[in-house]
């Protein structure tokens, strides 16, 4: 029994190649296959440029129908040299309110650049000029609308309208010519929301949560969207009174402010 199974063991190794033996093969199978790879890496390298092409080709001019804010923004990164698997990312640093600001002024953009036979994505600054002074001359808008429609194309355009001296003295001009509106064209007196309040009994947690915000409206003077995010969990009491925490993003959160 003993012989047989060292037999059975010296056999067993007998077989075994040695390891420069199997690197051989190895390298061997790795150069057979080196012509077969590198025609694969030119193929899916034309592959990304027939995309590209065919993506610049089917927006020529803006021809077609307006694709929509989130896809025109979406192609924009594409052809700046983003991949498809960040551009989602990317998007997702454009709060929604600002995006749908921004699709006013591409929608604007593309039928311009239809009328016009200007390529929506490879525009220079003088196209920009000649779209802002056709809003001008055809819509009724302020100095803040004209700032928007700058930043709105500075997002898809390679050029950088933010620097742009001519860009820059334009605005300046339609600053003079249709200056911005003041914010506020009336005050009014608070107090007169403190007398109200005095002259009713609250009788239901409804009407208290409400003047509890409205309170907190004229102390602190936040948004309406900061107060609609307080949670319970983040109100903490305390010896000089109440702090709510907010947790949520804001329209004044940032990456730099706490």
């Amino acid at each position: 029994m003993e012989q047989k199974a060292g037999h059975r063991y010296s056999t067993a190794v007998g077989k075994q190649e040695s390891p420069d033996s199997s690197q051989g093969r190895n390298g061997s199978l790795q150069r057979a296959l080196l012509p077969q790879r590198i025609e694969q890496s030119e193929r899916h390298i034309q592959r990304q440029r027939q995309t590209t092409i065919t993506e610049q080709s089917t927006t020529s001019f803006g021809e077609g129908p307006y694709p929509g804010g989130d896809n025109f923004v979406r192609k924009a990164f594409r052809l700046k040299g983003a991949p498809e698997e960040s551009t989602s990312t990317i998007l997702k640093s454009l709060a929604p309110a600002t995006l749908k600001q921004y699709n006013r002024t591409y929608k604007l953009w593309w039928d311009f650049c239809k009328k016009t036979r200007t390529h929506p994505f490879s525009a220079n600054s003088t196209e920009v000029l000649r779209f802002l002074q056709d809003i001008l001359e055809n819509y009724n808008l302020g100095y803040g609308s004209f700032n928007s429609h700058r930043s709105a194309l500075s997002l898809v355009l390679a050029v950088n309208l933010e620097q742009c001296s001519l860009i820059k003295r334009f605005l300046k001009g339609v600053f003079k010519l249709r200056p911005s509106k003041p914010r506020y064209d009336v005050t009014w007196n608070p107090q007169i929301v403190l007398d109200f309040f005095n002259t009713e009994e609250v009788v239901d947690l409804q009407t208290l949560s409400k003047r509890l915000v409205t309170l907190l409206a004229l102390i602190t003077g936040h948004r309406v969207q900061t107060f609609s995010v307080i949670r319970t969990s983040n109100i903490v009491r305390h010896e000089k009174g109440v702090r709510i925490f907010i947790s949520d993003n804001i329209k004044t959160s940032g990456l730099e402010r706490s």
